[in-house]
């Protein structure tokens, strides 16, 4: 599940199928708010990895439109670099929805750099109603306890039209994008399942209370 994307170069995306790719990357100024304290990018990573005991590249991202997370771009396991392309074709999986924050070198070692120009395929409903939906860049971790499950510990939240031409461009087009990676200034704790889950029935009853005291 873990696919792990080194810096790309814009033309790199030429080689996907016809398609609007969105850029987006990490901030080295990003903030992460958590609960009970704000910490910029590089002690969040440390703080993760310690908390959850992880290591760097176990550290990762998604990008999600609502509930339906988007397929992550990664480049040609094989190295083939096609004539007239300056780096190897970008491929996409139905199976690989993350990406790595960490850039890494050719034997897997942390660079010190941040993920950035990752490819994230944009589906037909963005292009349908870009003006009206949310969409999320969640930072988290695999779990290697739970099978490599992507568990998501902060995100970042905008909507699809505001980033729509800043950071996204129609693939299979001979021009390089101008465009530059979505790469948000802060992000949000996620809710702790139960916090989240009170909220839900605390909300339930309100509801139930108003729709009882409209019937007396």
């Amino acid at each position: 599940m873990k696919a792990l994307i080194t810096t790309i170069l814009a033309l790199a995306a030429l080689g996907a199928n016809a398609a609007r790719i969105l850029w987006v990357g990490i901030d080295d100024q990003s903030l992460v708010h958590l609960s009970d304290q704000t910490l910029n990018i590089a002690d969040w990573f440390s703080a993760a990895q310690t908390e959850h005991g992880c290591d760097p590249v176990d550290i990762g991202g998604r990008i999600r439109i609502c509930d339906t997370v988007l397929l992550a771009g990664y480049s040609d396991p094989s190295g083939y670099i096609p004539p007239g392309q300056s780096a190897p074709t970008i491929l996409f999986d139905p199976d690989i929805t993350e990406f790595g924050l960490i850039v890494v070198d050719q034997y897997d070692e942390p660079t010190g750099a941040y993920a950035d120009w990752q490819p994230i395929q944009l589906n037909s409903t963005a292009d349908s109603d870009p003006e009206h939906l949310e969409i999320y860049f969640d930072i988290g971790y695999w779990d290697a306890n739970s099978d490599w499950e992507f568990v998501p510990l902060a995100t970042a939240v905008s909507w699809v039209d505001t980033i729509w031409s800043m950071h996204s461009y129609e693939s299979g087009t001979l021009l390089p994008p101008g465009e530059s990676p979505w790469r948000p200034v802060d992000f949000y704790a996620v809710p702790e399942p139960s916090t989240g889950m009170l909220l839900v029935i605390g909300m339930l009853l309100m509801t139930n209370r108003r729709k009882h005291a409209r019937l007396e």
